[in-house]
């Protein structure tokens, strides 16, 4: 995948990187995530991939049924989702319909444990999702997290995560 930002990317880099994110959960091995809920959030993340063409469609992009105006699609940009539940399934399902259509998503307000964000980050960086595509704003602190597990992997900064949303 190339260097570039989540909102230059074509729906099917998109749809390439979402369907290595779902190949990723659906053959996770670790402990962080029970097979039933990677299953899941696997299962949710391929619906989504497949819908990354069809927005197009779905906003008059491409269908020119009665000479209808033609509306280009564009990324609306940075989405803030204000997520006040826990666990990876309500996440995905809270950032995928934003981040399926090529925008960069801030959540604020969730909490997850140490070791499923550092699986989950290891998910996102084996999937080629670019750094600053996914940005959570929360109980975490990067210092708490970077070094103090061999599961953390170190390049845990390439994904923003902070204490306040920063513009």
């Amino acid at each position: 995948m190339p260097s570039k930002e989540w909102n230059k990317y074509t729906p099917e880099e998109i749809r390439n990187c979402l369907l290595g994110l779902s190949f990723n959960f659906l053959n996770y091995c670790g402990s962080a995530f029970s097979k039933k809920e990677s299953k899941a959030v696997s299962d949710i993340v391929l619906y989504y991939a497949g819908m990354t063409d069809k927005w197009l469609e779905i906003a008059g992009h491409s269908n020119n049924v009665f000479n209808r105006k033609i509306v280009n699609k564009q990324p609306i940009g940075n989405i803030n989702i204000n997520l006040s539940g826990s666990g990876i399934r309500v996440f995905m399902e809270a950032i995928l319909p934003a981040l399926s259509g090529g925008n960069i998503v801030t959540v604020s307000n969730f909490s997850l444990d140490r070791k499923k964000t550092a699986a989950f980050y290891d998910l996102l960086n084996k999937s080629h999702i670019p750094g600053g595509s996914i940005n959570i704003s929360g109980e975490l602190d990067i210092l708490s997290l970077k070094g103090s597990s061999p599961e953390i992997p170190g390049n845990i900064e390439k994904y923003t995560i902070t204490k306040e949303i920063l513009y």
